[in-house]
């Protein structure tokens, strides 16, 4: 940069309450102009100008400030603002205006600095003036803690406050220095140190340390430390630490996958568990989600992102898209707005259900079908009782017209030829009376078919015991009844007793009008588990496969799927039947 405005013409002062200084500088730093007021602060320093730094002037702790912004300024080209301490005597503040310098007759860039005195001259005899009459005052006035000492470590000075940071008293600080750290003049001028008190307890104390220099000294010959008690935020920190870490340990070990965005879908803070489920990298931290998970995915959340941050209420649900891997995944999802940040914040946190999500629903599925069946065999059950109803019905009209009506019809007759002149009137009385017990007998019979047995009497066992009695009274074939467990069976469901008794009763019938047998056993079996009914005989037999299922049989098979059993048909022709009747007694 090329700056043509003589030297001569730079104003003389920015405020003409302030001493004004002007230095041109050349690429070492090293003075090659500096106007009067520059001129007398360095000859009251007793620093002659020739061959001189800039840098010797300013305080060596502002000395990295400054030379970075020489730095700065060589390297843009651009003016540098920079305030810095200057030693006149004492040091004081200067704000310094740095800019570029090319001369017409010289190739070589310099540095023109402009400074003027920040406080006022008026304002700093003020402060001297006061500092020198009430430093006592003001140094015991401050919250903080300070301390003076030599360059051998002894204690110069010390305030009231400083002595209750470190626990102790100023009589033991200012004779015992032992209790102090062992160098003044520490490398770290700004560190936190663990004290440790005399109840046993440790306080933190932020300890900075400046060194003091003379005007014309290279070397300190005294440092000043300032001690502010920091145990109550360290021990805060340590809380926080805690709780963050507690945080973490439990954010990293959840099944959910963690979030926070913010307003513009930025990734704040993801848990280890959404890194590695979407294989993510810790640096997505402060990108846009959609960068690594899938744009369907991304695109369902941002909606409930968006309604949470606006409506500013939670927002639970189920997402389904579908994943890298090219199958849809199910997402248990909470998304929620975040109150108290200082910007507009959305959590959020969902859980892979795919796997129990499909379940369910097959679950679901499989009752459905199960009602529908369920459904059906009631249905179907209705029906076969109707049919038997009505089968039955049928059989019993049969049975009157046949039987009943015929031997009544038979009756008739003889009572019709019964005449006191007929000489076969006895012959014929009797014949009428023998016709009219047969029928008697029929409906008797009838009546006991279709009357419910009475198992309080007898239980089910009797009740098969006595027909069994009956059936051998005819001597039709020979018959046995077997069974186990008496106080289990009569222990049965009253209405399991019935359908076994029925299915007796029907298989009995069977076996009289279609087998030809001549031996029948009976056996029932019963324990903690199952039922087991056979029914037996050696008669003529039959093909199951070749042979239409009658009502009698059809009766048997709904019986027994009303509670849960199976019916074992085990026949053939010439080798007689035999009948299993399985029923869960649980």
């Amino acid at each position: 940069m090329k700056n043509n405005l003589p030297l001569e013409e730079w104003p003389t002062t920015p405020d003409q309450d302030k001493a004004f200084y002007m230095a041109v500088i050349d690429r070492n730093d090293r003075l090659t102009f500096v106007n009067t007021p520059l001129f007398k602060a360095f000859h009251q320093a007793k620093a002659p100008i020739a061959n001189k730094a800039f840098l010797d002037m300013i305080h060596r702790l502002d000395l990295d400030r400054v030379r970075e912004s020489f730095a700065d300024c060589r390297r843009h080209g651009e003016t540098v603002i920079v305030e810095a301490r200057v030693r006149n005597g004492h040091y004081k503040w200067v704000k310094w205006k740095i800019s570029p310098l090319m001369e017409e007759r010289s190739r070589e860039n310099k540095l023109l600095c402009l400074g003027y005195d920040i406080a006022g001259e008026e304002q700093q005899q003020k402060y001297s003036t006061l500092a020198g009459r009430n430093y006592q005052s003001i140094m015991e006035g401050l919250n903080i803690g300070w301390l003076v000492r030599d360059k051998d470590g002894a204690l110069i000075a010390a305030n009231q406050r400083a002595a209750e940071i470190l626990d102790t008293t100023l009589d033991v600080l200012y004779n015992d220095t032992s209790i102090l750290p062992s160098s003044p003049f520490s490398p770290q001028s700004n560190r936190i140190i663990a004290w440790p008190c005399g109840d046993g307890q440790e306080r933190f104390i932020l300890w900075n340390s400046q060194p003091l220099f003379e005007n014309d000294g290279s070397e300190p010959y005294a440092v000043v430390s300032t001690l502010h008690d920091m145990t109550k935020e360290k021990l805060l920190e340590k809380e926080v630490q805690a709780r963050e870490a507690l945080f973490s340990s439990f954010m990293d070990h959840t099944p959910y996958v963690s979030w926070i965005i913010d307003e513009n879908n930025n990734l704040v803070y993801a848990n280890r568990s959404l890194l590695k489920y979407f294989h993510g990298w810790k640096e997505v931290i402060g990108k846009d989600m959609s960068m690594f998970i899938p744009q369907p995915l991304f695109l369902a959340l941002r909606e409930k992102h968006d309604l949470a941050l606006r409506e500013q209420r939670a927002e639970h649900g189920i997402i389904k898209s579908v994943m890298a891997d090219g199958l849809e995944h199910v997402f248990r999802v909470s998304v929620f707005p975040i109150h108290g940040a200082s910007r507009p914040l959305a959590g959020g946190e969902a859980l892979d259900i795919t796997e129990s999500y499909t379940a369910r629903q097959e679950i679901l599925k499989l009752e459905s079908q199960l009602a529908k069946q369920k459904l059906k065999q009631q249905k179907n059950t209705a029906e076969a009782i109707i049919h038997a109803q009505q089968e039955e019905r049928a059989r019993l009209g049969h049975e009157m017209h046949d039987n009943v009506n015929q031997i009544l019809a038979s009756a008739q007759l003889f009572i019709g030829q019964l005449d006191s002149d007929n000489p076969e009137f006895a012959s014929i009385k009797a014949r009428s009376i023998e016709i009219v017990g047969l029928a008697i007998e029929e409906l008797r019979q009838l009546a006991r078919d279709m009357v419910m047995p009475d198992f309080k009497e007898d239980g089910l066992l009797g009740s098969i015991r006595k027909l069994v009695d009956e059936l051998k009274v005819c001597k039709r074939f020979d018959i046995r009844f077997l069974h186990n467990n008496k106080r289990g069976v009569e222990a049965l469901d009253p209405n399991l007793k019935i359908t076994l008794f029925r299915i007796v009763q029907e298989q009995v019938k069977n076996i009289i009008k279609y087998s030809k047998a001549k031996n029948v056993v009976i056996d029932l079996h019963c324990d903690e588990v199952q039922l087991r009914m056979e029914i037996a005989d050696d008669g003529r037999g039959f093909d199951p496969k070749a042979t239409r299922r009658g009502l009698g049989l059809s009766n048997i098979y709904e019986r027994t799927s009303l509670y849960n059993g199976n019916v074992i048909l085990d026949a053939a022709p010439g080798k007689g039947c035999t009948l299993i009747v399985n029923i869960p007694v649980s």
